[in-house]
């Protein structure tokens, strides 16, 4: 039997990491703790996170147990840090094929300070990520899911919705809209799980989600949730929430629960939200339900936040239990 294909269509980022005790304030200068260079870009983030959690890695580095196929689509310039970010997805796995190289133009790079509380604040310019054009011939084959975040144009993450509902049959997609812009509001329908932090969900739906008592979260998030089904969203709506945990709203049944967080020792958080999409997709295409797939993406997530880094904190399937 083939392995489901995941298909994640995204960014490409070098990242520069500069780990601060705080973030100056404007016009003030202060001493950094440490600097590093790492591969990221939120697409590949959870192309690697798909790939990983969908693999076990053993300790000869051979990668084996797929339980599914990842192919990652993008671009990149004509430049190290390209190069270093198609060679670092091939070493886990991905297929890369898709993945343009382009001249004149630079690879995409994220500007990350770190504060010693674990928080980040990033700056991305998008370089050639902002070239990333649609096309049909990414469905075929049809991938099991397509996965797709807002770090390239607008317009080819909308016309990709599109191509995905209008393909026969349908393939299925998963959007994560960060940074988060207002959507069209017949984008929705072409939406199958859509996968939203708080700040998100109250730009993306006008409705407010107060990190607050444990109720007053979930009265929140099932109000923020029913206006995206409402809106179209056909299969699940996923809202996470930090420390907190994460929400789920399954579109069809209406069930819904929050998940809590597990307790650990947050180092960098960088990539957490990456991990988790990564995860979700996979026990998704997968067969799993919407309530055993949020579980499992809260555990991968958490395993990430312990370690440094965007792609180098992403875990692999038999690192966490």
């Amino acid at each position: 039997m083939s392995l489901p294909t995941i298909l994640v269509v995204g960014s490409l980022n070098t990242d520069l990491v500069t780990n601060t005790s705080r973030v100056p304030d404007a016009g003030e200068t202060i001493q950094a703790n440490s600097f590093a260079t790492f591969n990221g870009g939120k697409g590949a983030n959870q192309a690697v996170a798909c790939a990983r959690l969908s693999r076990l890695k053993t300790p000869q580095g051979i990668i084996t147990a797929p339980s599914a196929y990842v192919r990652m689509v993008g671009c990149v310039g004509n430049d190290d840090f390209g190069a270093s970010l198609k060679s670092s997805l091939e070493s886990d796995g991905i297929d890369v094929g898709g993945v343009q190289v382009l001249d004149n133009v630079a690879t995409g790079v994220a500007v990350i300070l770190v504060e010693s509380s674990g928080e980040n604040r990033i700056l991305i310019t998008a370089g050639a990520n902002g070239l990333c054009k649609p096309s049909p011939s990414y469905f075929s084959p049809a991938p099991a899911l397509l996965v797709l975040q807002l770090e390239v144009p607008l317009d080819t993450v909308l016309d990709l919705l599109k191509l995905a509902s209008e393909a026969s049959p349908p393939v299925p997609t998963l959007l994560n809209p960060a940074p988060a812009v207002e959507l069209p509001d017949d984008a929705y329908k072409s939406i199958s799980h859509l996968v939203v932090n708080e700040t998100e969900a109250a730009i993306l739906g006008g409705e407010p989600v107060r990190i607050g008592s444990d109720t007053q979260m979930v009265e929140d998030c099932q109000r923020a949730s029913q206006k995206f089904v409402s809106n179209g969203v056909k299969s699940s709506i996923i809202i996470t929430l930090g420390a907190k945990g994460a929400f789920w709203y399954d579109a069809r049944s209406g069930e819904n629960a929050l998940v809590p967080s597990e307790k650990v020792k947050v180092v960098d958080t960088t990539a957490a939200g990456d991990t988790f999409i990564g995860a979700f997709a996979v026990k998704i295409v997968n067969g799993y339900d919407v309530a055993e797939a949020v579980a499992y993406a809260i555990r991968a997530s958490a395993k990430t936040v312990t370690k440094q880094g965007a792609q180098s904190s992403i875990p692999w399937r038999d690192e966490f239990s």
